[in-house]
């Protein structure tokens, strides 16, 4: 996402020993095909970690900030046409990103590489009136990634406190999928901010 930037990584890093700090890598995607690509790469690596001699191997952990977390360039000059008085709005590129996100996880393979995925799926409001629990929300970028899942988790709701050490939120959390435990559970994380 464009908010996120390497600078800002590393600062919320920074209290790591530099030795920790070097292996982190941030590459800025700007495509959804581009980002796929990365992923990929990264799971071939891991793959080829499982060959290198027991004290050489080095687990990876990849996150993907987000599914659908940039509009295609081509999206934003239309916009731009549009604005300046030039027809009509076009439809948002959710529909074909989540198709290209379905087809991805379908096909995504680990094997036994040393590689473990994290992305975010942003959400929205159902449409739907009959639609209760979990399906008030729908992700976007599909739900293949949902099904792939080792857990889902689903934030609820932050409060903030401040304490004479700083700031404290308290994030709620929804275990929707779990493989490390029962579905449907909250947790309570606090988090000095």
């Amino acid at each position: 996402e464009e908010k996120t930037s390497d600078t800002l990584l590393r600062s919320l890093l920074c209290d790591l020993h530099p030795r920790v700090r070097r292996r982190v890598i941030y590459n800025k995607a700007t495509s959804m095909e581009q980002a796929q690509t990365m992923v990929s790469f990264f799971i071939a690596e891991g793959k080829k970690m499982r060959t290198k001699p027991k004290g050489e191997r080095v687990p990876m952990l990849v996150i993907w900030d987000s599914l659908t977390g940039q509009e295609t360039l081509e999206s934003q000059s239309d916009l731009d046409v549009t604005r300046k008085g030039g027809g009509y709005a076009p439809g948002r590129a959710f529909s074909a990103q989540a198709m290209t996100i379905a087809n991805y996880y379908k096909r995504l393979c680990f094997d036994d590489a040393l590689v473990t995925l994290a992305h975010v799926q942003h959400q929205g409001k159902s449409m739907d009136p009959d639609a209760y629990g979990d399906e008030k929300f729908i992700a976007k970028g599909g739900d293949e990634p949902r099904f792939r899942a080792t857990y889902h988790m689903r934030a609820l709701s932050v409060a903030t406190d401040t304490t004479p050490d700083g700031e404290i939120r308290d994030i709620r959390l929804k275990m929707v999928k779990s493989q490390l435990g029962p579905d449907k559970k909250y947790l309570k994380v606090r988090l000095q901010w």
